[in-house]
């Protein structure tokens, strides 16, 4: 069809027509991996297309191939190429685009330094020119893409901390709040409980002061951060706000039904649960959706907590083989789901070598992360460390349990209140059997704040 309509615009002398149907026929070509097709059409327009058409070719080798595949590798030459035709036209915005799509290139490859630099070249043009719309705009998409290895985590919050400032002083209002969100999004990972209210109240605050009603995905961040901090209730009340959003997606609707299902878990309601789990899990298998290891563990928990553990485990065991798991952050999942089970089971020794194996995963399952531009890779709900301390608490090996809390405690991002209450909890049972009484009683006043 795209090429039909190319065909036609020639024959007509349609400028416009053949620059769409040309950049259409470009991404057609390479998603059927007919890139010699697609590069023939590229050199056969200029301009703006052939900016657009450079990119988009890019794009698909930087998303559709890992940094380990050769095919990966092929977008570099094109996104140089874009950058040379960028420089000579004098296009801000296009120069920009090209730099950011270098950005992450670099970063996919876990090279940091490049990564930021191609970004701050894009960020740097419109602060220049004074073009503080634009600035915000890349200032939160370096945010955004940023990879959190850890050593980045300051330069990521500065980022979006820039890009609300950028767009308040562009009189974006809207775009500042959604920048707000992230920016809360970021800081409840890094246990910034009160800051990271207070930016979503003044995000709300600004979208009344507009008469903007907040969309199904912001309804949902709302709801899943009030389960964090177990004002359930309130977490309850924006996730079926956000189900009878008018026009929501399949994939709100899925989003909102799993955050329901949270809820109902935490709250005690495992057969409310585990209907919503099957039905977010049927879709994420269905559209191989990179949570559904997550989603499968926390099913299996809500029916072991039913009283249903050997069902559980017979239903994780026949998933997996029809699903093997090929990254390692979904074995680590799948790992910690047969420990849980065989740890109910009253099989701690097969339990605790699940366990280890998710210790011997972690370094690998870090360097995936490294590498993700994004939010492919799922959170999973506790860190192997809080999931092995626990596990020694409740076996009574309480030296290992307290190194292990302790590690859980000290690189602890994203925490819901009752798994930080249960960490205190264990912490200062571990302590007292110890003899640590101060530690102890340390661990017992942080659990009652909690309160």
């Amino acid at each position: 069809m795209a090429k039909q309509a190319l065909d036609l615009s020639r024959r007509l002398n349609y400028p416009e027509g053949i620059d769409e149907s040309a950049f259409m026929l470009v991404k057609a070509y390479t998603e059927a991996q007919r890139p010699y097709e697609a590069e023939s059409v590229i050199g056969s327009v200029g301009g703006e297309v052939r900016i657009r058409s450079l990119l988009a070719m890019s794009e698909y080798y930087l998303f559709k191939f890992s940094a380990e595949n050769k095919a990966y590798y092929k977008a570099f030459p094109l996104i140089n190429k874009a950058i040379s035709l960028t420089e000579r036209s004098g296009s801000a915005f296009w120069c920009a685009e090209s730099s950011v799509l270098l950005g992450k290139y670099y970063f996919k490859q876990g090279k940091i330094a490049p990564g930021k630099a191609s970004f701050m070249k894009a960020i740097h043009s419109f602060e220049n020119a004074k073009d503080y719309g634009h600035a915000g705009y890349y200032y939160t998409a370096l945010g955004n893409q940023l990879p959190d290895d850890g050593k980045t985590t300051a330069e990521i919050r500065k980022a979006l901390e820039m890009g609300v400032r950028r767009y308040v002083e562009a009189g974006k209002k809207k775009e500042a709040a959604y920048t707000l969100r992230d920016l809360a999004l970021f800081n409840i990972r890094y246990k910034q409980v009160a800051l990271a209210e207070q930016q979503l109240s003044q995000m709300l605050e600004i979208f009344r002061s507009i008469n903007f009603e907040p969309t199904s995905n912001t309804l949902y961040i709302l709801g899943d951060f009030y389960r964090l901090i177990g004002e359930y209730d309130k977490a309850l009340s924006y996730a079926l706000k956000a189900v009878r959003i008018p026009g929501i997606t399949t994939l709100q609707r899925i989003n909102a039904d799993e955050l329901i299902a949270n809820i109902n878990s935490a709250m005690g309601d495992h057969n409310e649960a585990m209907s919503y789990y099957r039905m977010v899990l049927d879709y994420t298998v269905a559209k191989n959706v990179a949570t559904r290891y997550l989603v499968l563990h926390r099913l299996v928990k809500a029916q072991a907590a039913t009283g249903a553990i050997r069902p559980a485990l017979r239903f994780l065991n026949d998933f997996v083989r029809q699903h093997p798991p090929l990254l390692h952050i979904h074995q680590q999942m799948v790992a910690n789901a047969r420990g849980d089970l065989y740890s109910l089971l009253g099989d701690q020794k097969r339990a605790a070598n699940y366990y280890l194996e998710m210790l011997r995963l972690e370094k690998m399952v870090e360097q995936e992360r490294s590498k993700d531009l994004g939010d492919k890779l799922p959170d999973p709900d506790k860190s192997v460390y809080s999931v092995i301390g626990k596990f020694y608490a409740n076996i009574k090996q309480y030296d290992k349990a307290k190194f292990y809390l302790q590690q859980s405690l000290d690189n602890m991002q994203l925490a819901d209140v009752q798994d930080l209450m249960e960490t205190y909890q264990l912490i200062f049972k571990s302590d007292s059997a110890l003899g640590n009484y101060s530690q102890a009683i340390k661990s017992s006043q942080a659990h009652k704040r909690l309160y």
